[in-house]
Formats: C-alpha cells, sequence, structure tokens
C-alpha cells in the first residue's frame, strides 16, 4: 500500500498571509495557493513559529531593537536536534532572527503598548475561514479617552521583500477584522496600529486608508476560493 502524501482540509480555509499573497496574485498562481491550501502536505515543513515567539518575547519584555538578538539567533542555531530535519528547521529559523535584528533599527514600537496575542478567533468570511494569529496586539489611549487598537505581524522569505500591495492588503485585513472584532470593548481600530513588517526590507505597511475597502474586497475573494475548492486537483503525484 503506498504511503498517503497528503490529506485533504475537508472545508475552504486559508491563512491570512496567503489570503493577502492571493489577493496580488496571478490566476496561475492563486490556482497554486488555494491546491496548498486544499491539500495539506504529510510531510514535515519548515516554519518560524521558533523565530516569531522569539522576536515577540524579546519586545514584549521591553527590550531594546535589536538588542541581543543576534545571540538568541545564535542559541537557536545552536540548539541540540534530533534530527537532520531540525537541525535545517533551527537554522532556518535563526535566519529570520537574524534578518529581523538587521532590518530592527527602521521598527519603531514604542509609539503604543503591546500585550501577547489572545485566542481572538478565526473568521469565516463567504464560505472561507480565514486563519488569523497575530504575532503582537497593539493598543493606545487617546488624548480624547478612547481606546484604539491594532496588531502586528512579521512577514519573512529569504532573499525576497514582501510586496507593498501584500503588505497593504495583510494590514487592511486587520484593520477590518478589528472594526468588527476588537479585543478590547468597544476599541476602534487605528491605521498606524495595524502594522505588518518585512524582515528582509525593513518596512513597515500600516493598513492603508481605503482599509474597509480592502476588507471587502479579500472577504468577496473567499467565496471565490470556496468555489474554487472543491474543483482544485492535487499536486502532482500526491497520494491522498
Amino acid at each position: 500500500m503506498e504511503k498517503k502524501t497528503h490529506r485533504v482540509a475537508p472545508s475552504s480555509e486559508i491563512p491570512v498571509q496567503y489570503l493577502a499573497d492571493y489577493m496580488d496574485a496571478s490566476n496561475q498562481a492563486r490556482r497554486g495557493i488555494v491546491q496548498k491550501c486544499k491539500y495539506k502536505s504529510l510531510a514535515r515543513t519548515f516554519q518560524h513559529q521558533i523565530a516569531r515567539q522569539t522576536i515577540s518575547d524579546h519586545i514584549l519584555d521591553g527590550n531594546p531593537l535589536p538588542g541581543d538578538l543576534l545571540e538568541k539567533a545564535v542559541e537557536v542555531r545552536h540548539r541540540i536536534p534530533d534530527t537532520e530535519f531540525d537541525a535545517t528547521l533551527f537554522g532556518y529559523n535563526a535566519d529570520f532572527i537574524e534578518a529581523f535584528a538587521a532590518s530592527a533599527a527602521k521598527f519603531n514600537f514604542s509609539d503604543f503598548e503591546i500585550v501577547a496575542p489572545e485566542n481572538i478567533g478565526n473568521p469565516t468570511y463567504n464560505g472561507t475561514l480565514v486563519r488569523f494569529t497575530p504575532s503582537l496586539l497593539t493598543y493606545r489611549l487617546t488624548q480624547a479617552n478612547t481606546q484604539k487598537v491594532g496588531a502586528v505581524m512579521y512577514r519573512y522569505a529569504k532573499g525576497s521583500p514582501l510586496s507593498p500591495a501584500v503588505g497593504e492588503f495583510q494590514a487592511a485585513f486587520m484593520f477590518g477584522y478589528f472594526s468588527q472584532n476588537p479585543f478590547i470593548e468597544e476599541a476602534k481600530p487605528e491605521h498606524k496600529l495595524c502594522r505588518i513588517v518585512c524582515a528582509v526590507s525593513g518596512k513597515t505597511y500600516i493598513a492603508p486608508a481605503k482599509a474597509i475597502y480592502k476588507f471587502n474586497e479579500m472577504k468577496a475573494v473567499c467565496y471565490d476560493i470556496a468555489e474554487k475548492w472543491e474543483k482544485v486537483p492535487p499536486p502532482p503525484s500526491a497520494i491522498i
């Protein structure tokens, strides 16, 4: 009996990062994104949770940027691996932390408060569940005593700066989501508090002026993704 290579997600779902990528992608690339979301590889994949958590903990602890992030990258790189996969995984995460440290002087986290992300939920729009996990939650109290909220998410692809269009779409999603589901009661989102930071370029993308328009476009596209879901074939040579 052949060993299975993929499992099928039973219903339409997409991480918010991929949804932002989808908005700025060609039709062919869009098909590939949906295929990747529907057919989950059973092979272990290289992900960046260690890097994201290391950076968030560094910032939440009140450390300066870059501070000792390079030393923390070395610690991650030299963790004792159980397998060759783990050794490569630690290296990938160390690369992420080093890139963020090199760009950190361009990031400003001083004009608002931050807290660790809570379980804020994964919304479903037009038949597609959007997986939304911010790295940090942001908030500030205005002089008029009104509460403003937002979030920070990191993006990193080695050697590939984030597309400005993708960064704006992802930040717009956060603004739109918090306009309907603020994590502080009766708070309103603020454009500059909804931030996507690119560890490669050192650029920060905030929710654009037309954030709600872009958010609504993303919700509308969720209907298209749900429609494509049943028709998208598995990757070549995949064993389901």
